[in-house]
Parts: C-alpha cells; sequence; structure tokens
C-alpha cells in the first residue's frame, strides 16, 4: 500500500506539474484531438469525400480513444529509464512509475472524454440506457493501457532501440486501427486481420455504443481484456525477475 501510495502520489504531483506550467498545457489534451479532428475533417470529407456520415463525431470518437492509448503507451516506454538516477539511490518497485503515468494520463483523459460527451450531445447525439455500456469498453481501454505500457516499460530498459520502434509503430498503428475510417466497411478478409487489433475492436465498440446508443456487437471486449491480462502477467514477472537487474542496466 505504501508503495501505492507512492505511485498516485507521483501522478498527482506530475499532473499539478503540468497544470502550474500553463493553463494549455493541462487544456491540450482537449485542444489537441480536436485539432486533429477539424484537419482530417477538411482531408477526409471535404477533399476527398470518403467521410462517414457524422463523419465529425465518428472522428471525434476515435481521436479521443487513439489519443489517450496512444500518449500513455508512448510514455510508459522510457519512465523507468527516466528514473534511473532514482533507481540507483533508493529502492522501489519499478512497477510504479508506469502506474503513475497510466493514472495520471486516465486522469487527463476523463477530461476529454467529458468534452466528447458535451460535443455528441450538443451534435444532436441523443443519450440512451445504450451509453452505459461505453463504461466497460473505457474499462478493456484501460485495462490494454497498462498491459502495454506496463510491459513497454519494463523491456525497454534491456532493449533501447525498442523504445524507436514503439514510436514508429504506434504511428502505424493509427491508420491500421480505424481511426480515420470504418472497418466494417472493409472486404471480410481484410477486416478479420484487422480485427485482430485490439485497439481497433475498442474502437469500433465506442462508436457503436456512443453513437447508434447499440451494445458492442460481439465478444471482443473479451478478447482485449485477455490480451491486456496477458501482457501485464509478462510485465509484473519482468518486473519481478529483474528487479535489481534494472538499475544495473540502466547506469549511463
Amino acid at each position: 500500500m505504501r508503495y501505492l501510495e507512492i505511485a498516485f502520489y507521483r501522478a498527482y504531483a506530475d499532473l499539478k506539474t503540468e497544470a502550474s506550467r500553463s493553463f494549455i498545457g493541462f487544456a491540450w489534451w482537449v485542444v489537441e484531438p480536436i485539432v486533429y479532428m477539424l484537419a482530417f475533417y477538411v482531408i477526409f470529407e471535404l477533399g476527398l469525400r470518403q467521410g462517414e456520415e457524422n463523419f465529425l463525431s465518428f472522428l471525434l470518437v476515435g481521436l479521443i480513444f487513439w489519443k489517450w492509448l496512444a500518449s500513455s503507451i508512448l510514455l510508459c516506454t522510457g519512465i523507468v529509464s527516466a528514473n534511473y538516477r532514482l533507481l540507483n539511490q533508493v529502492y522501489l518497485p519499478k512497477w510504479i512509475f508506469p502506474l503513475s503515468v497510466v493514472t495520471a494520463n486516465a486522469c487527463k483523459a476523463a477530461l476529454a472524454l467529458l468534452v466528447l460527451f458535451i460535443f455528441l450531445l450538443l451534435n444532436g447525439n441523443t443519450p440512451g440506457m445504450g451509453w452505459w455500456a461505453i463504461v466497460p469498453v473505457i474499462l478493456a481501454q484501460l485495462l490494454l493501457i497498462s498491459g502495454v505500457g506496463f510491459l513497454a516499460a519494463a523491456v525497454t530498459p534491456f532493449f533501447r532501440e525498442l523504445k524507436l520502434l514503439i514510436d514508429n509503430g504506434i504511428l502505424a498503428l493509427m491508420f491500421l486501427s480505424g481511426v480515420f475510417f470504418n472497418l466494417d466497411k472493409m472486404e471480410e478478409s481484410v477486416r478479420a486481420v484487422l480485427m485482430l487489433n485490439p485497439v481497433a475492436i475498442l474502437l469500433r465498440d465506442a462508436r457503436s455504443v456512443l453513437l447508434d446508443n447499440h451494445l458492442p456487437p460481439d465478444h471482443g471486449l473479451y478478447y482485449v481484456v485477455a490480451a491486456a491480462l496477458l501482457m501485464l502477467a509478462l510485465a509484473f514477472y519482468l518486473f519481478i525477475r529483474f528487479d535489481r537487474v534494472y538499475p544495473k542496466v540502466l547506469r549511463p
């Protein structure tokens, strides 16, 4: 419990520091997806005329959920290495660092999700009982972020080049997850492959709930949760197995 308190206090301190620097620093989590949304709306809807019906809402749901996931994973990737001086001075369980990142980013994502709900209401998306199904979608996303983020944090201290691979992989994954287009309109064979990606399932289910007032169309969330739990288990195994090794490999 002491270590959990440290992790949560680090998250609180990070949020407080970011908010104290400037208001826009904290509000950027809301502003950035909106800027992206407007840019891609012009490209796809007005330029290429390839947008979905109600494309603004479709795009903003995808960008909000994607931004939360991508930023959290990228920050987790180098978080253990970034604290090498602290680890060489005092003992701390290494999972504290990705946990603080996931916690802080979940708080910022909650603000962005609130703005998303307000936008959908103003845009004519009438909430129904189906909107409650967004809760398991959000929890599944949080679990997936934790699984990927913890595993990335556990592995990258041993393979420094892996951070560059993850940075570029996240960018590629954005275009393979249906952030800008509807995977359901693709050929069955292509869609079957792309839906092996847990992020694609989360984006599809979030849109199904918020835009169509439907429950998630299949049991894809079970697949997401299973994959996340497997990655979390592997991450904690590595953190425990190499607990005393990290300070040595992290020496500059």
